[in-house]
Order: structure tokens, then sequence, then C-alpha cells
């Protein structure tokens, strides 16, 4: 189990990581379509409208987008120390 402190520094990198990926020209990030990552993406986008795109074996969301998302669990998770 990570630290509360390794937590809020992936948190952190993770927090920079989104804000660099969001300058970017392209953000496209594909994930293999799996169960796990379709529900992963699904948290990710929120009630984003029209879901996860999923394009043959590849759900495709925004590298900012489920970064951002993981930085978000991770803070939660290191609240709960």
């Amino acid at each position: 189990m990570l630290s509360k402190t390794e937590l809020g520094m992936i948190a952190k990198l993770l927090g920079m990581a989104s804000d660099s990926f969001g300058n970017n020209i392209c953000n496209d990030f594909a994930l293999p379509a799996t169960p796990e990552n379709l529900v992963l993406v699904k948290q990710a986008e929120g009630e984003s409208e029209g879901g996860p795109y999923v394009k043959g074996d590849s759900i495709c969301t925004q590298d900012w987008l489920l970064t951002d998302h993981l930085r978000k669990r991770c803070e939660e998770e290191a609240s709960r120390f």
C-alpha cells in the first residue's frame, strides 16, 4: 500500500502532467477495450455526452482527462489516512 506522502506526490505529479497534456495539440489516448478500462474511462469522463468512444479493440479518451481523474483518485485515497 502506498503511504499518504507517496499518494500526495503522485497526485501532484499527475496534476502537473494533466496541465501539460492539456496544452498539447493532440490529446487522444487509446486503451484496450476491456471491461475494467471501460469502467475507468466512464468514471473519468463522468456525465459527458455520448460516453466513451469505442473503436474496434480500443477505448478512446483524452490523456489529460484520464490523468486528472487518476490525480483525484490518489487525493481521495490520501485523505483516508
